[in-house]
């Protein structure tokens, strides 16, 4: 296994390198390319374009062709990353590395506690309508799936702000549910527990519902399909007790392809966390790329990039780690 985790990560650094090549091409290409953030100033004329284009490095020397400085351009750039230095972000006015990284942990801990959330009831939710399967139980468990695969980010969380923060849910007797903070990570200037987690209890309704609602079906058809195997049957006739059979025998089989969807699901999860974070105010890395968009911050967009390429290339490597664990048959060596 260590060796299929080093060969693996070895893989990774020409596949990150072409994502970076790509996204390089792509940002560079945007309306206004490296010159955007300058050309927002209306007094800006052409003699200032054509300087800023030369101290930038946009224009190429006389005598090279566009391609060919293009790629220079790229190498040299890649350069200065590997040794962590992502350029200056226009937005900020701070090195990129230095934005990312003060936002990094409140967007780790928002995607951290709503992909446990996620994972957790969707796992309950998809094994308990499993057991009971075409039931009652089953059905509202369905229509609440179908309810949160169809849901859009941006249009749950200004509901949950409108229910649950401006206005309450009334619940009879003159009485509201609500209260709860409508934006930002805390109240109190210093750290407290309780406050942290009424500020994240919206956000992580909103960002781990989507995910919820498909890691429960894909959960509920792989259940379905471990309990009619044999080797179910055969762990039910030696008497063992229905909790064990189920959680011992029966979700440790079922949990391979549903793996498959936790990694692939990665990047949804990014990418409602950019919403998330916006609509809820978060000081994550999420508002932090919707400000660098609307103000043509490319080396931040580079950098915000490169980092999710490597979070999506990660979560596929520990995929591949956990069917190992959960089946023996899967060797790597």
């Amino acid at each position: 296994m260590f060796n299929y985790v080093v060969r693996r990560s070895l893989q990774a650094i020409p596949l990150l390198i072409l994502i970076s090549f790509i996204l390089f091409v792509i940002v560079n290409n945007a309306p206004g390319g490296p010159l955007g953030p300058y050309l927002q100033n209306p007094h800006i004329t052409q003699a200032d374009i054509e300087r800023l284009s030369r101290n930038l490095g946009v224009t190429p020397p006389p005598g090279v062709p566009p391609p060919v400085w293009f790629v220079v351009r790229y190498f040299r750039w890649l350069g200065h990353v590997l040794t962590g230095d992502f350029g200056w972000s226009t937005s900020n006015a701070e090195p990129v590395l230095d934005a990312i990284l003060q936002r990094l942990p409140a967007t780790l801990l928002l995607m951290g506690v709503s992909f446990v959330v996620a994972l957790g009831i969707g796992l309950a939710a998809g094994i308990f309508s499993a057991v009971l399967p075409y039931s009652i139980w089953d059905y509202i468990v369905t229509v609440f799936a179908f309810f949160g695969q169809s849901m859009p980010v941006f249009w749950l969380g200004l509901m949950l702000q409108l229910g649950f923060a401006v206005n309450g849910i009334p619940v009879g007797f003159g009485y509201r549910i609500g209260g709860l903070p409508s934006a930002g990570m805390s109240t109190l200037e210093t750290f407290n527990l309780g406050d942290r987690i009424d500020h994240l209890i919206l956000p992580v309704i909103t960002l781990a519902f989507l995910s919820l609602a498909l890691y429960s079906r894909f959960t509920r058809s792989s259940m379905l399909e471990v309990m009619g195997a044999d080797y179910m049957r055969t762990a039910a006739a030696k008497g063992l007790p229905f909790r064990t059979i189920l959680l011992k025998h029966g979700l440790k089989n079922a949990l391979i392809p549903v793996v498959t969807i936790v990694a692939i699901s990665l990047p949804s999860l990014i990418a409602g966390a950019v919403v998330t974070e916006y609509i809820f105010a978060w000081p994550g890395m999420g508002r932090l790329f919707i400000n660098a968009l609307q103000q043509s911050d490319m080396a931040l967009l580079m950098g915000y990039l490169c980092l999710v390429a490597v979070l999506v290339v990660f979560s596929n490597l520990l995929a591949d780690i956990c069917y190992a664990w959960l089946d023996p048959r899967v060797k790597y060596d």
